[in-house]
């Protein structure tokens, strides 16, 4: 077994690249991975490179942004740093490896919103889960959002944690085309992986697949949200910290199941991991790419759980090196933020305006999901306060935003 560099090791390394001092060997050897193609091992490297402690980052972010974004040590020693992630005319020219049931668009990149539904919301949020069986609350919340933002997200992501695992929500998805919104459904799997792997659950997976393939359009389907995160937050999550032991199997006993009842013609797939404050390393869940449509990450700056640390949206993505690893453990797949916001505090609304305008620089990120959470505690609360909400209008207001109605879903609101 190969031996990696301590961490000490890597801040060392990381703080004579700050200081010009790196050997020139060094430098070429991640040049000549890169050029070899071999981009799996460079994405490994540069993960086990992005180090979580706290005085580490403020020194380094920087460097680990270039990095993970995909900027050779050269450049950077250049004093290039401020050079973009990719051009979009790079971007424009990828063939996705992506089910083209939801279309990844070519130019600019789709808004959603998130609202936890859970029996910590109140109001509307709340009673989406007392009535099953209409879609009117689902209109509801997107008319709630519209409201505020004259225009409705052209994707609406919503879990299925209250109304349990074992029913596709149909109605729901309804309500959501008939307002020209995708839906976007988190879905809370709760069994071991390895039962799940080993077709314990079969019965029940299959009659949700069958229910996918009779609702019959396109929706976002994202299981085992932020499917890397540690132990300390299994309550929520009870797969955390389970190492990634078990769990390409479970994905891909789901997704045969999938494939098997012909879901798979309208569920577009997505990996939901969070970064690396919070989530153990990238490499143990990526999932085969035959098995999943898009690379999607939780981007948080919470203040109050970071001890203080308030992190513009650059150096977020830098320290949690989600870009990078993506752009190189998944060239051909479309980036997703599943989770994205910022706490509710006196610079909220900048924060947001600054990280659209850095979203559009990283065109690789197709789908951006504001999730508005009122339980992480104060001032960490990621709902948009009033002061804010004229930010984030401005910033979705862009025309490389995508909001509702969704142009292609007005084929299947005809049928």
């Amino acid at each position: 077994m190969k031996s990696h560099p301590s961490l000490i090791q890597r801040r060392e390394y990381l703080e004579s690249i700050l200081k010009h001092e790196v050997r020139a060997e060094e430098m070429q050897k991640y040049e000549n991975m890169a050029k070899t193609n071999d981009l799996a091992r460079v994405a490994d490297i540069l993960e086990k490179g992005a180090v979580n402690r706290r005085d580490f980052l403020k020194r380094t972010g920087q460097v680990a942004l270039a990095i993970g974004g995909g900027l050779t040590l050269d450049v950077l020693f250049k004093g290039c740093a401020t050079i973009g992630f990719e051009s979009r005319e790079d971007i424009a020219k990828i063939k996705w490896d992506a089910n083209p049931a939801i279309p990844v668009p070519k130019e600019g990149c789709y808004v959603g919103w998130h609202y936890d539904i859970s029996p910590m919301t109140v109001g509307i949020y709340r009673a989406l889960f007392r009535k099953l069986e209409s879609s009117d609350e689902e209109i509801l919340i997107n008319k709630h959002y519209e409201k505020y933002y004259g225009q409705g997200p052209a994707v609406h992501s919503f879990s299925n944690r209250l109304i349990g695992d074992d029913f596709f929500p149909k109605q729901i998805c309804e309500g959501a085309y008939n307002k020209g919104v995708i839906p976007l459904l988190r879905y809370y799997f709760f069994p071991d992986f390895k039962r799940v792997a080993k077709g314990d659950y079969d019965k029940l997976l299959i009659k949700f697949a069958q229910g996918a393939k009779e609702f019959g359009k396109p929706f976002f389907f994202v299981p085992y949200p932020e499917a890397n995160i540690v132990s300390r937050f299994k309550d929520v999550h009870p797969w955390a910290g389970s190492g990634g032991k078990g769990f390409n199997e479970a994905w891909k006993h789901m997704h045969d199941i999938f494939e098997g009842e012909g879901a798979n013609e309208y569920a577009v797939w997505g990996l939901h991991l969070i970064g690396l404050d919070s989530g153990q390393p990238f490499s143990r869940f990526a999932v085969d790419k035959n098995l999943v449509d898009w690379v999607g990450f939780t981007v948080y700056n919470l203040v109050e759980q970071s001890g203080g640390l308030d992190r513009s949206f650059y150096e977020l993505i830098g320290q949690q090196n989600v870009y990078g690893w993506a752009r190189l453990r998944y060239p051909e797949k479309p980036i997703a933020l599943c989770e994205f916001g910022t706490s509710n505090t006196v610079g909220q609304g900048r924060w947001i305006r600054n990280a659209y305008k850095g979203i559009k620089n990283m065109p690789r990120i197709k789908l951006v999901v504001y999730a508005e959470y009122p339980m992480f505690s104060p001032p960490d609360s990621t709902v948009i306060s009033d002061e804010a909400k004229p930010y984030y209008k401005e910033a979705i207001s862009d025309p490389y935003f995508i909001g509702a109605p969704v142009p292609f879903l007005e084929k299947y609101n005809r049928v």
